[in-house]
């Protein structure tokens, strides 16, 4: 789902009508716990699609080595990956 900007902006006017009329030493910590809530609230809204491409080299393991490239051996596969981040649930 796309981000909605003036949720998060409806979120933060609400958090500062009520600090503005809350004369608690506590306002100041209540308010930035409720605009820390609202841009949470508001990024967990995203879904993000990404695509990644590399090169997976085929190689040889040695107990305690490094992964190496076997000589002579295949030169490795483009590989591509695709995630998705759901909202407020992370990637599927």
């Amino acid at each position: 789902m796309a981000l909605v900007p003036s949720v998060l902006a409806g979120q933060i006017e609400s958090a500062l009508i009520k600090a503005k009329a809350n004369p608690s030493p506590m306002a100041l910590q209540q308010l930035s716990q409720e605009l820390a809530g609202a841009i949470d609230s508001y990024l967990r809204t995203a879904t993000v699609n990404t695509t990644v491409t590399g090169t997976a080299l085929g190689g040889l393991c040695v107990a305690g080595g490094p992964v190496g490239p076997l000589p002579g051996g295949p030169p490795g596969a483009i590989v591509t990956a695709q995630g998705v981040g759901l909202p407020g649930v992370g990637l599927a």
